[in-house]
């Protein structure tokens, strides 16, 4: 069953990853950008350095999960509670996890040190997702396998969950253009890319806010939300030194 599942979860984000680069391809919501002409090989670098990374270090939220489910840690291993609970109950956690975290990378000093190298791009697009400081890969890792050892979340729960999680970071990052009534939709409970994208323009107001993995709620809840700026603005980072 292991590998069985292993094979649809590339194939599922895969295929997503295509569709969504077919899409900026059709139906871009910028043509062009000032950005580096190598980007997009430094960021799939990156995402193939981090997802060997997570290989080698055995902390993957699967990996965890199958542990957890051996050693019946955690405490949906302690009470009887349906899979569909269980399953809204580790995505609403962790879709508000990662908004702490996302938050505390970008307030914290240290954190923002190596949170701004995911910023750093200047042409946001599909392969933007997949650029992150491996250190911050091992951070978000870390937590992650905490909260899924304290829940004891099924891995098939997991599995599907954080594949979603993924997609949902290729689509943010996305040069797709949707328009303005649809995203306007979306964005009472999602994250959409014009919704996101406020979040790496260089102006630092815009850049802290609209943490959201998914859920746009935690940004409104927490009054981190910007609404969305029709106009053009410069995309990157104001300092490009560092701090």
């Amino acid at each position: 069953m292991t590998s069985w599942l292993a094979y649809t979860i590339l194939a599922s984000i895969i295929g997503a990853f295509g569709l969504l680069a077919a899409a900026e391809l059709l139906w871009p919501a910028r043509r062009g950008h000032d950005g580096d002409k190598w980007h997009i090989a430094v960021n799939f670098a990156l995402g193939i350095a981090n997802t060997a990374l997570i290989s080698l270090v055995p902390i993957s939220g699967f990996a965890v999960a199958l542990l957890a489910d051996d050693r019946q840690w955690g405490l949906f291993h302690a009470i009887t509670i349906p899979l569909a609970m269980t399953a809204i109950t580790l995505f609403i956690l962790r879709s508000l996890m990662g908004y702490w975290l996302h938050r505390l990378l970008h307030q914290w000093p240290l954190l923002w040190r190596v949170h701004r190298l995911h910023h750093s791009d200047t042409a946001i697009d599909l392969s933007t997702g997949l650029r992150s400081h491996p250190l911050e890969v091992l951070i978000a890792a870390l937590v992650n396998a905490a909260l899924i050892i304290g829940l004891g979340a099924p891995p098939l729960v997991v599995a599907v969950i954080e594949t979603m999680m993924l997609v949902a970071a290729f689509w943010q990052h996305a040069n797709i253009g949707i328009t303005n009534h649809t995203a306007a939709v979306i964005e009472r409970l999602l994250i959409t890319p014009r919704l996101h994208l406020n979040h790496h323009a260089a102006e630092r107001r815009l850049q802290d806010s609209n943490y959201g993995d998914i859920l746009s709620i935690w940004d409104r809840l927490f009054d981190t939300y910007t609404a969305p700026d029709a106009g053009r603005f410069a995309l990157g980072l104001e300092d490009k030194s560092g701090g």
